[in-house]
């Protein structure tokens, strides 16, 4: 975009700067908030159903057996939620942004794409040269407004029940409950007491 420069013919394609890389970048963290989210979201929900049962001394009222197989499940879950979480994690790339920063601004025919092509090699003589820079000149005019558009994780479609409110409701009323002793009602949940004080 008003960059005149010759590149190398083994340069495929030049990096984008100024506001258009600044979008770009956006674009992408845009990205990958979209795609941690939903991959971190079943260890928050277990880490907050927990913490909330803990902050409000649900465990208290339990055996010390099954305070123990209660954490050993928790341990389980938690463990296979990260795991699935990391498998399905996809680290968005240059073209994903491109393509979103694109799909958000109702851009038809990739401008953004065609704006990082170079002169193909071979094309040395001026009427192509001065084709290709009217092309140029073209796609930077259709890239003058481009939007990013908001992150969108896509949890209402993954949990339609809104479970994740009811985490959220149940570990906030556990804070203010537990008040001043929230860190001791954590650290009791996670030591199971075995003897006449057990389940006490």
């Amino acid at each position: 975009m008003g960059d005149r420069r010759e590149t190398a013919p083994n340069t495929p394609r030049r990096p984008m700067s100024g506001a258009l890389g600044r979008r770009v970048i956006q674009a992408r963290l845009s990205l990958v908030w979209e795609a941690i989210w939903p991959a971190v979201s079943p260890v928050v929900g277990i880490v907050g159903i927990f913490a909330g049962i803990a902050l409000l001394e649900g465990f208290s009222y339990l055996p010390a057996w099954l305070h123990t197989v209660f954490l050993a499940a928790s341990a389980i879950l938690l463990g296979y939620a990260v795991y699935r979480g990391a498998r399905t994690l996809v680290w968005p790339n240059h073209h994903d942004a491109v393509r979103r920063i694109e799909i958000a601004s109702g851009l038809e025919h990739r401008p953004l794409e065609a704006l990082q092509d170079t002169l193909p090699a071979g094309m040395t003589d001026p009427t192509s040269r001065a084709l290709w820079t009217a092309h140029q000149r073209q796609m930077a005019e259709r890239v003058r407004s481009l939007k990013v558009g908001a992150p969108s994780p896509g949890l209402p479609a993954r949990d339609p029940w809104a479970l994740r409110a009811a985490v959220a409701l149940l570990l906030v009323v556990g804070i203010v409950v537990a008040g001043p002793d929230g860190g001791d009602r954590l650290s009791r949940a996670l030591v199971p007491v075995f003897g006449e004080a057990g389940g006490a």
